[in-house]
């Protein structure tokens, strides 16, 4: 905080990252706060990347899943699955014509 940069990457993960940025944001208020998450691992080649065409049809996130299944399993599936349920039921309920 003492540097007063103008960009901050924080790749912790959702909701850590969040958390921090949500922190910081108070002591660093003219900063860019960039969540990057696994971005930095990836480059890094700390972890692996699904196959492209997991990647190309949205689905890196069941490799990630199927990789790390204690640390990702709750935050896929007791937080995203159901916002993701959510989401999906209100797109269609705007599609359904009323009478």
């Amino acid at each position: 905080v003492s540097a007063g940069p103008k960009v901050v990457f924080v790749g912790l993960g959702f909701p850590k990252q969040d958390r921090l940025i949500a922190e910081l944001r108070d002591h660093l208020p003219d900063a860019w706060f960039v969540g990057c998450g696994a971005a930095v691992a990836f480059a890094a080649g700390a972890l692996p990347r699904a196959p492209r065409w997991m990647r190309r049809t949205g689905l890196e996130w069941v490799f990630r899943l199927a990789a790390e299944p204690t640390r990702l399993a709750g935050r896929y599936l007791a937080h995203d699955l159901p916002y993701a349920v959510l989401v999906l039921a209100r797109g269609l309920m705007r599609r359904v014509p009323r009478r």
